[in-house]
C-alpha cells in the first residue's frame, strides 16, 4: 500500500504531459485563428483592407493566417435569398480574389459562383411569387368571407395566411437541396487553389 492516491489535478497534469503538441502546431493554430478573426472584421467593416492587414503578419506565419481568412470567408458564402446576402457574397468573393495565386482558375470559379447565385436567386424569387400567388387566392376567399360576415371592407395579407411560411420553407428546402451541392463543390475548388 505504498502507492498513494493521486489527486484529480495530478492525473490531469500527467495526461497533459502525455499530449505532444509542437510549438509549430500551436503557432499554426494561433495564426489561423487570427486569420478567422481578421476575416470576420473584413466582413463586418468595409473599411478593413484585407491584404494590408495580412501584410502585417510575419512571412513565416502569413500562410496560416491566410488559411484562416479563406476558411471564414468560404463559411460565409451562402445561397442568397435577398440583396443583403448578395452583397455579403460579393464581399466574400472580393476577399478571396486577392488571396489566390492562380488568378485564371479563380476568376473562372468566381464567375461560375456568380452565375449560380443569380440563377438561385431567380429561382427563389419565382418560388416565392408562386407561393404568394397561391395564398393570394386563399386570402381573397378569406377576405370575402370576413367582409360578408362583418360588413366592413378588409384587406387580408396572403403572407400572414396559415401555412404560407411553412410551404415557402418546404419549397426553399427543395431549392437548397438542388443548389447546395454545387455551392459546396465550388467552395472545395476554391479551397484547393494555390
Amino acid at each position: 500500500m505504498s502507492e498513494r492516491i493521486k489527486t484529480a489535478y495530478e492525473r490531469a497534469m500527467e495526461r497533459a504531459q502525455s499530449i505532444n503538441v509542437s510549438l509549430d502546431e500551436l503557432e499554426s493554430t494561433e495564426f489561423k485563428s487570427r486569420g478567422n478573426v481578421l476575416a470576420a472584421q473584413y466582413l463586418r467593416d468595409k473599411r478593413v483592407d484585407l491584404m494590408a492587414e495580412l501584410g502585417t503578419f510575419e512571412e513565416r506565419v502569413r500562410f496560416q493566417a491566410v488559411e484562416g481568412v479563406v476558411e471564414t470567408l468560404l463559411n460565409n458564402l451562402s445561397l442568397p435569398t435577398d440583396e443583403l446576402a448578395v452583397e455579403n457574397n460579393k464581399r466574400v468573393m472580393d476577399g478571396i480574389s486577392g488571396l489566390k495565386e492562380d488568378k485564371q482558375a479563380m476568376i473562372q470559379i468566381l464567375g461560375e459562383l456568380d452565375y449560380l447565385f443569380n440563377y438561385y436567386l431567380q429561382a427563389y424569387r419565382q418560388a416565392y411569387e408562386h407561393n404568394r400567388a397561391m395564398y393570394e387566392k386563399k386570402a381573397a376567399k378569406t377576405q370575402e368571407a370576413l367582409e360578408h360576415q362583418t360588413g366592413v371592407k378588409m384587406n387580408v395579407n396572403p403572407e400572414t395566411q396559415p401555412g404560407f411560411k411553412e410551404d415557402l420553407m418546404k419549397i426553399v428546402a427543395q431549392l437548397d437541396n438542388s443548389y447546395q451541392g454545387h455551392l459546396d463543390e465550388h467552395k472545395r475548388r476554391l479551397r484547393s487553389l494555390k
